[in-house]
């Protein structure tokens, strides 16, 4: 019983996940992190964090001619420069995103001459949802997920009961 109770337990807990997002091109790669919650809103700052990788050890943020754009149904809403941290691959953008939409955050970057490292394009798309949206997919498949959580653990309750009720002690 006490092993039921804590697979139960288990299987109750909330899932954590990570929305951090990676995207590649040819060895160079960056993970994206939006803050707050990689979930950003309509209307409010939203910080974008980008912390570059390439697989061939040649990317130098202090030489990479990077930049942003973010578009939305093709449209050009925003573009800038990017600029990285001192000494570091990392690089942050700030940007309120304007309306409830998904947004494409494109990153591109190419070496200053002289300067030997492949040039990239990383494409992320973003998802901007306010207040009283719409139950989004995610949503739904997690309440679908704990439907059948909540269906599995009863058949499985009432199937113990059964067993346990089904022996009946010899007189």
């Amino acid at each position: 019983m006490k092993k039921l109770l804590l697979i139960l337990a288990l299987l109750l807990l909330p899932a954590t996940a990570s929305a951090h997002i990676l995207k590649t091109d040819g060895t160079i790669g960056a993970i994206l992190h939006i803050d707050p919650d990689d979930a950003p809103k309509p209307g409010s700052p939203a910080t974008l964090y980008f912390s570059f990788k390439d697989t061939a050890s040649k990317f130098q943020s202090a030489y990479c001619i990077c930049a942003i754009e973010i578009d939305q149904n093709g449209q050009k809403v925003a573009s800038q420069d990017l600029s990285f941290l001192e000494g570091t691959d990392n690089a942050n953008v700030a940007f309120t995103f304007p309306k409830q939409a998904v947004y494409q955050v494109v990153v591109s970057g190419r070496p200053q001459p002289g300067i030997s490292f492949q040039s990239f394009q990383l494409t992320y798309a973003v998802r901007v949802e306010g207040p009283g949206a719409d139950v989004s997919a995610s949503s739904q498949d997690r309440l679908i997920f704990y439907g059948i959580l909540f269906l599995v653990i009863v058949g499985t309750l009432v199937a113990l009961a059964t067993r346990f009720i089904g022996k009946n002690p010899k007189k």
